[in-house]
C-alpha cells in the first residue's frame, strides 16, 4: 500500500498469496520448476524459467510499485 512506510513496502509489494498455489504470504525462492501445461504449447501462465518465472515476476512487480511505474 502507498500509505505504508518506505521498508514495509519493500516487503510486501508485489507479494500476492492469492498467486500461489499454497497461499503462501512471501514468495518462494525456487532454483528451478517444471510449469503446468494444458497441452504441447499451451502453457497455464509459465512455460520455461528464462522466459518467465514467478518470483522474477513478483521482484518486477515490487519494483514497479517502488518506483510508482504503471508497469512491471
Amino acid at each position: 500500500p502507498p500509505s505504508a512506510d518506505f521498508a514495509t513496502r519493500c516487503i510486501h509489494d508485489g507479494q500476492d498469496p492469492e498467486n500461489f498455489i499454497r497461499r503462501v504470504v512471501i514468495s518462494p525462492i525456487s532454483l528451478s520448476n517444471i510449469f503446468k501445461q494444458f497441452s504441447p504449447g499451451e502453457s497455464a501462465g509459465f512455460d520455461y524459467s528464462r522466459s518467465g518465472y514467478p518470483t522474477r515476476e513478483c521482484l518486477q512487480q515490487s519494483f514497479a510499485s517502488l518506483e510508482n511505474g504503471k508497469y512491471a
